[in-house]
């Protein structure tokens, strides 16, 4: 499907699980995509039980003129975000509201202040979504 959408340059998916694959094709196939909204179901305790980076390592090489990023309940960890941020130079807004297990603290915490226009953070509240 992302084949016959290359002009794309938004897209929304949520409660949808993706596979490392399906989003390098959707980097591959859209490469003009510029906002990426890819949103889960979230744990109410905000106690996720894995970590998962290959997603995120999969929209860092594939998605490079990404300007905006929501990733709300995703599993990825601070390896993750580092490789979104290195990957992904141009992201002005940034939602990991959910995201428990990204810690914002130390370099990681100071890039993403510096670099990051609009930044939600893992426990701000969804209330507005």
């Amino acid at each position: 499907m992302a084949a016959k959408l290359s002009l794309l340059e938004e897209l929304d998916i949520t409660l949808c699980s993706l596979s490392k694959e399906s989003l390098e094709a959707v980097g591959r196939c859209c490469p003009l995509l510029k906002s990426f909204k890819w949103n889960q179901q979230w744990y109410a305790t905000g106690l996720c039980q894995t970590e998962c980076d290959e997603e995120a390592v999969a929209i860092a090489k594939n998605m490079p003129e990404l300007r905006h990023l929501q990733l709300i309940g995703n599993q990825l960890s601070n390896d993750g975000l580092q490789a979104i941020l290195d990957g992904c130079p141009h992201l002005k807004s940034l939602d990991l509201r959910k995201c428990f297990n990204v810690t914002l603290s130390g370099n990681l915490g100071r890039i993403c202040a510096e670099r990051i226009k609009n930044l939600r953070h893992p426990n701000d509240s969804t209330d507005d979504y």
